[in-house]
């Protein structure tokens, strides 16, 4: 039987969930007295035992409870906060707390707020930022959301969820130009940033590209430094998506290879094309120096040049 906050018949004074936190931030277990928790079964001696703090153990015996009986109420809210902001990835937290929305008017501005106050807490919470996309999904106008995800890339260049949410973001309001740009933005600043060479990849798909441009882009940030592996993957994404632009892609590695390059990324990549246009001839020779270049995976360019074709 599902339990609505109607139901509980609850006052106006607690039709708020900040009516059920104390200003400390933790519940007022008085408010929930009457649920039947559901402890931690949990073996106390087991080596995968988590030791979760007091306080957060017993919010989640009052989760369990509340689940149980499927209540969707206002103090329901109120605990999924609370748990949420001790533990920003609480999975069953944000499930339940999107469960409880579906069934009651809410204000989608004020679950906007709470999901930043939730990412100043972690950033990388992935679970937050799904939310985030489910709550503007359900806004009659969705707010500009470009300047907000700028700013949370801007903190965190590399943050793999903020970049999903912006491939989700542009195919949800059509902003893939403006999203392509971002990307460019941010490997302009740091060219191995593998997340935002992912989010160009994935929008120029959506936007059926045929990556011709792509090509000299790409080769722009492919150098003697050490290796760029993000970039050489994402050659191989093009060749992937577009085979009729192997033979280019090829010519413009060996440019690097004439040069006398000491990126292993180059060579790793080079091996990878000629292998895909059917030449074998120079494997041996590429992984003898791959051995070199790369000797952490010596073994692995080893198995390579000896006929494993796996993993090229």
């Amino acid at each position: 039987m599902t339990i609505s906050s109607q139901d509980l018949n609850t006052g106006e004074a607690e039709t708020e969930p900040n009516n059920f936190i104390n200003d400390n931030g933790s519940l007022k277990y008085e408010m929930f007295s009457d649920i039947v928790k559901i402890g931690n079964d949990q073996i106390p001696n087991s080596p995968f035992f988590i030791d979760f703090t007091s306080n957060y153990d017993h919010n989640l015996e009052i989760l369990r409870g509340m689940i149980t009986t499927q209540e969707k109420s206002i103090r329901g809210l109120a605990l999924t906060e609370v748990i949420i902001m001790e533990n920003p990835s609480d999975v069953i937290a944000w499930w339940y707390r999107t469960e409880i929305l579906k069934t009651i008017e809410f204000d989608t501005i004020k679950e906007l707020r709470f999901i930043d106050k939730v990412m100043e807490q972690g950033l990388k919470s992935y679970q937050a930022w799904q939310h985030r996309q489910w709550t503007i999904t359900k806004m009659a106008s969705p707010p500009d959301d470009l300047s907000y995800l700028f700013d949370r890339i801007n903190e965190d260049p590399r943050n793999f969820h903020a970049w999903s949410y912006s491939i989700w973001l542009a195919d949800f309001c059509k902003l893939q130009k403006t999203i392509l740009d971002m990307t460019t933005f941010f490997i302009r600043r740091e060219k191995k940033n593998a997340s935002a060479w992912n989010a160009r990849y994935t929008i120029l798909t959506q936007m059926n590209d045929d990556f011709s441009q792509e090509i000299q882009f790409v080769f722009n940030f492919i150098g003697n430094d050490g290796g760029n592996e993000s970039c050489c993957n994402y050659v191989r994404g093009i060749v992937k998506s577009r085979p009729e632009l192997l033979q280019n892609c090829l010519e413009k590695v060996e440019e690097f290879i004439q040069k006398n390059t000491k990126d292993r990324s180059v060579y790793a990549l080079y091996l990878h094309l000629l292998e895909l246009s059917g030449n074998k001839e120079k494997r041996t020779e590429i992984c003898k120096k791959l051995c070199v270049l790369d000797s952490l995976r010596k073994n692995y360019w080893t198995s390579v040049m000896n006929g494993d074709d796996r993993f090229i």
